[in-house]
């Protein structure tokens, strides 16, 4: 139904909710990412220092081991610690010097090796092909040895990584739970907010005595739709006062305006010149107009408050009902000069009641008679579009100014293109409370190649042999 979407259940990709949990979740992945980040550099730098500080440490043994012990037991020394801490990443070269290896690990001093007992970062060639981080520093020996201590930091790096990755693991595993439990709760909550949706779109269409379920949950959207229920409650409330007060009126009225109709008539037949009789004549003109009005306001009343009464449905087929209006307004159609051009062969079938249905076309049929030109034609069409059934009726006068719209459509309410077009504003309510009645509703457009189109859609008869089952099956 046009208007209506605003109040249908959007879907989860325009939902407020789900868009809120995506970027809940976007938030928390990026503060845990950044959160992380810190705590990689926080432990490189902790770990690089600890690495600092073992290289400072056989930096000590070396001086001290050179000053007390000796170089030929220093040499063996540095032999034996090269296996001891060959798979901690440590690597030990000595060498005299001219440069020639005299113990350690590593077969040539390294080109970009630190010069001094500063623990230096640099690139370590430890084969032909592979090429590692590592920290080292050099020791400089009376009569020119010297030793290489070396730490490899790729052992460092990767535990760094491999923590790492287990933590950014274990955060998009967070991640994935939370933005499934925010879809979990945000398809409850959307549930909910559904039921109240629909609530208001059946307020929209007319039902006032439409409520929503108390769920029993206690929670803000069970508050929200207590109001709205207290709210409903009250606007029916009003509405059946104003009702009541308009059906007294019109009934209070319709007596003495009746009692001024027959003296307007008589005064008419005893009047005795002509220019008296016209005015009596005309006088009571406007008095069968104003009862007109008040019979319409009455039979758009009971339409409206008879919304859920039921009673006096019955199952049958549209077509019969349109025909039925046609051959009554055939032949006003052509004394205003107008044809009407049918299309209504089709069988299916509403439930609804049948002197609702003819007056509701009846108002339609009449209006596209007075707003279409002499010698135009008017097409009245009854159209099926899956379980909906619904006729339309397409004129050639000058349409539906912008300042009408079927969901804003008061009595007394007329376009400003009516004209001089006799009428009160009546006829299109009517039409839409009928249809609302029955389930359907009533669409109001322009036509692109000039005039108006009005169609009530309706909501089609089960089966003949499907409801027959129906109405026969075990309860």
């Amino acid at each position: 139904m046009p208007g209506s979407n605003s109040l249908t259940l959007r879907p989860w990709a325009r939902s407020a909710l789900v868009r809120l949990s995506f970027i809940y979740a976007a938030l928390f992945g990026l503060s845990t990412v950044a959160a992380l980040f810190g705590v990689y550099v926080f432990a490189a730098t902790q770990l690089e220092n600890q690495t600092r500080g073992l290289i400072a440490d056989d930096v000590a043994w070396a001086e001290d081991t050179s000053q007390f012990v000796g170089i030929a037991i220093l040499r063996d020394a540095v032999t034996r610690r090269s296996h001891a801490n060959a798979f901690d990443g440590a690597f030990y070269l000595m060498v005299d010097k001219t440069g020639a290896k005299l113990a350690g690990s590593l077969d040539h001093w390294p080109v970009r090796a630190p010069k001094t007992v500063r623990p230096e970062i640099f690139p370590l060639a430890v084969s032909e092909t592979r090429t590692i981080e590592a920290m080292g520093a050099t020791v400089t020996l009376k009569g020119g040895d010297r030793i290489l201590v070396v730490r490899s930091l790729e052992a460092v790096h990767d535990t760094l990584m491999a923590a790492m990755r287990y933590a950014f693991a274990g955060v998009l595993l967070i991640v994935l739970v939370g933005m499934t439990g925010g879809l979990l709760m945000a398809r409850s909550v959307l549930r909910r907010i559904a039921r109240i949706n629909e609530v208001c779109r059946k307020v929209e269409d007319g039902d006032l005595a439409v409520r929503v379920a108390d769920d029993g949950r206690g929670d803000e959207i069970t508050a929200t739709a207590q109001h709205i229920n207290a709210m409903l409650a009250r606007i029916e409330g009003l509405i059946e006062d104003v009702h009541g007060l308009s059906v007294r009126v019109a009934h209070e009225l319709r007596t003495p305006l009746s009692r001024l109709r027959a003296l307007l008539e008589r005064g008419e037949q005893q009047s005795a010149d002509e220019a008296g009789a016209e005015i009596f004549a005309e006088s009571k003109e406007q008095v069968d107009e104003v009862v007109t009005m008040f019979e319409a306001l009455l039979d758009l009343s009971v339409t409206r408050s008879g919304l859920n009464d039921k009673t006096s449905f019955v199952r049958l087929r549209l077509c019969d009902v349109v025909e039925d209006a046609l051959s009554l307004y055939d032949a006003l159609a052509e004394d205003h000069g107008n044809a009407i051009a049918q299309d209504i062969a089709t069988d299916a079938a509403v439930v609804g009641d049948r002197g609702l249905l003819f007056r509701m076309l009846a108002n339609l049929l009449e209006n596209a008679i007075k707003f279409s030109p002499k010698g135009k034609e008017i097409t009245v069409r009854v159209f099926r579009h899956a379980d909906r059934l619904g006729v339309e009726i397409l004129d050639c006068g000058a349409g539906f100014p912008p300042d009408i719209d079927v969901h804003t459509l008061r009595p007394f309410r007329r376009g400003t293109n009516s004209g001089r077009v006799a009428g009160h504003g009546i006829g299109l309510s009517l039409a839409k409370a009928i249809a609302v009645r029955h389930g359907g509703t009533l669409e109001i457009s322009n036509r692109p190649e000039g005039g108006g189109r009005v169609a009530v859609v309706l909501p089609a008869a089960a089966p003949q042999k499907a409801a027959m089952d129906a109405d026969h099956a075990e309860p």
